[in-house]
């Protein structure tokens, strides 16, 4: 069997990138809240020993996207640390074996600002496309709750003050996630 070489990744101007990573077989692997916390803290565990600043996350049943900017080895690296620790962890608590996470993770670089925002946008509405909620700020395991906070956990402090800069109050933060974009985004398909 011949296999063909993986392509190297494009690496963003700004270091900046959507990432998103699914579950094999598109498998709900995060379906419990005790894996979305277990995921969570492990985002916030392996963020820092990197230099990675996270912007926006999101937590769904059998996927997660991520907002993030860091050299392109730390984000191998903590994608490395962070997901195959959870994929010890996931198949330690099911008792199973074998693969968690279908192939590597998906990556875009993001080298505008309107796609950055847009992207952050894309990523708190997803439990909304989802049917999991109707608001944003309902879903717990988002960055938006973080924003409203403003309190990071995951989210890089820096995140919070581009939040205050560009919007400067929860209205306009909750406004902008009313609107809509024509920008496509990774998604699960």
């Amino acid at each position: 069997m011949i296999r063909m070489a993986r392509t190297a990744r494009p690496v963003s101007r700004t270091g900046i990138y959507h990432v998103m990573m699914r579950g094999v077989n598109k498998e709900a692997v995060f379906a419990q809240e005790s894996d979305k916390k277990v995921l969570r803290h492990l985002f916030y565990a392996k963020k820092s020993s990197l230099e990675v600043v996270i912007y926006s996350y999101c937590i769904m049943n059998n996927h997660f996207h991520m907002l993030m900017q860091c050299p392109m080895e730390d984000l191998s690296k903590f994608f490395h640390l962070a997901v195959g620790a959870y994929a010890i962890y996931y198949n330690k608590t099911k008792d199973r074996s074998g693969h968690v996470f279908d192939n590597r993770y998906k990556s875009e670089c993001v080298e505008e600002e309107s796609y950055f925002w847009n992207c952050l946008r894309y990523i708190h509405n997803n439990p909304c496309k989802a049917g999991l909620t109707d608001i944003p700020h309902q879903y717990i395991y988002s960055s938006f709750q973080e924003y409203l906070n403003q309190k990071s956990y995951i989210l890089h402090p820096k995140a919070i003050q581009l939040y205050r800069q560009h919007f400067g109050s929860e209205k306009a933060f909750r406004e902008f996630h009313q609107g809509n974009s024509l920008n496509s985004f990774l998604d699960t398909q």
